[in-house]
Formats: C-alpha cells, sequence, structure tokens
C-alpha cells in the first residue's frame, strides 16, 4: 500500500486562529475558549484516499515573529 507524507505550515499573526485551524483538521473539534498557543505545536492526521494511506502533519506557529524580537532566533528554525 502506498504510504505518503505531507507537511503543512500555518502561520499568520498572533490570535488569527492557526491553532484552532489545525485542531479542526486533526481532531474535528473547536474550542471557542482556547487560550493562546505559547510555542509551537503538531497536529497529524492519517488520510485514507482510495488505496493510499497519507500522513498529513501540520506544525502551527504562534510566535509573532515580526514584533517579538527577543524570539525572532526561534523563528527561521521552526519553520524549516
Amino acid at each position: 500500500i502506498p504510504t505518503y507524507a505531507l507537511k503543512f505550515i500555518l502561520v499568520g499573526d498572533v490570535g488569527v486562529g492557526k491553532s484552532q485551524l489545525a485542531r479542526r483538521f486533526a481532531k474535528d473539534k473547536f474550542d471557542a475558549d482556547a487560550q493562546s498557543t505559547v510555542g509551537m505545536e503538531f497536529s497529524t492526521k492519517i488520510l485514507y484516499i482510495g488505496k493510499n494511506i497519507i500522513r498529513a502533519q501540520v506544525l502551527h506557529q504562534a510566535l509573532d515573529c515580526s514584533n517579538r524580537l527577543k524570539y525572532t532566533a526561534l523563528c527561521p528554525s521552526t519553520l524549516f
């Protein structure tokens, strides 16, 4: 059985819903009262399409790299 891996990176401004989008994709859940994520998180979902198995991984980066200068050094390493 062919197996594939897809990797996605969600980037955007703080508070726009990157973590909620990833949670909805991976677990089909939504939490309207969720707290802001600190750092980064990975979400994974296994998809079965035809006779193929696809492992989709989503990295959602919660740091605002453009406005938080003290975290700028962390941003490039988490995006690649």
